[in-house]
């Protein structure tokens, strides 16, 4: 969009010119010494001519508002005012002499300039609001640009909070449901594992349902099993004792 503002600036430059050109060749055949040189000139004038109107059509693609076509119209109507007074010009050039132009020369300065000064400013309005649209559309370009570098910054900043807040809840929601920390769980894990009933077990974090609660209390149920199986076996040595003890008693008495 800022390249086709920038053209359409360019083309109305152009335009204003080849306006230019209008003039100049028109004065210089004006001021022509020979008859071949003023008919050098004359064709040139008119060449010029085509070309500002063919300048126009093309700058005129670069004003699709109804506004923008309004100012075009308006530089068209007066180059083809400029046209006119030209035509009218050479005309009366063609009955005077080289170099007593006097009523041309006249005519050149009175009619002819002013007509195309006039089309100079009104392509300088065209000139303007392009300039103008130009700028504008920077402007914007550039607020949209900051506007989208804020709002990524604002993106990439919520997503990493979003992500310490996520990972600080996975985090604490995983030691709730270990009960503790996942170093010390699997401490006491190997601990068990290695036969030790012995450890301690902090279950001071640990909830109902949470890993550590539920090794402490298979620890504690481990205890029972293993004490009473050592009290049983501590019954039987005791009771094998006995029977040993009354064994040889009545073999003595027997012999």
């Amino acid at each position: 969009m800022y390249s086709r503002q920038v053209v359409g600036l360019e083309a109305a430059a152009d335009t204003a010119l080849l306006l230019q050109s209008v003039n100049r060749a028109a004065a210089n055949a004006v001021f022509s010494d020979t008859l071949s040189d003023r008919k050098e000139q004359m064709e040139a004038a008119r060449s010029f001519v085509k070309e500002t109107h063919a300048s126009l059509d093309r700058t005129e693609t670069y004003f699709p508002t109804e506004e923008g076509k309004q100012l075009v119209q308006q530089s068209r109507e007066q180059i083809q005012k400029v046209a006119h007074v030209m035509e009218e010009l050479l005309t009366r050039l063609e009955s005077e002499p080289p170099g007593e132009a006097w009523t041309s020369s006249d005519m050149l300065s009175s009619e002819l300039r002013p007509a195309v000064d006039e089309g100079e400013k009104r392509l300088g309005v065209l000139k303007t609001r392009k300039r103008e649209d130009a700028s504008g559309l920077a402007k914007a370009t550039a607020d949209a640009f900051a506007s989208g570098r804020s709002a990524m910054i604002a993106l990439t900043l919520g997503g990493v909070i979003v992500g310490l807040g996520l990972g600080i809840w996975l985090t604490r929601s995983l030691t709730r449901q270990l009960g503790g920390e996942p170093a010390d769980v699997a401490a006491v894990a190997s601990a068990i594992a290695h036969g030790d009933l012995t450890t301690a077990i902090d279950t001071s974090r640990a909830g109902r349902g949470s890993v550590v609660h539920a090794m402490h209390s298979m620890q504690e149920s481990l205890r029972k099993v293993v004490g009473s199986v050592r009290m049983g076996s501590d019954h039987i040595a005791t009771g094998s004792t006995q029977i040993a003890t009354g064994n040889a008693d009545l073999s003595q008495r027997t012999e």
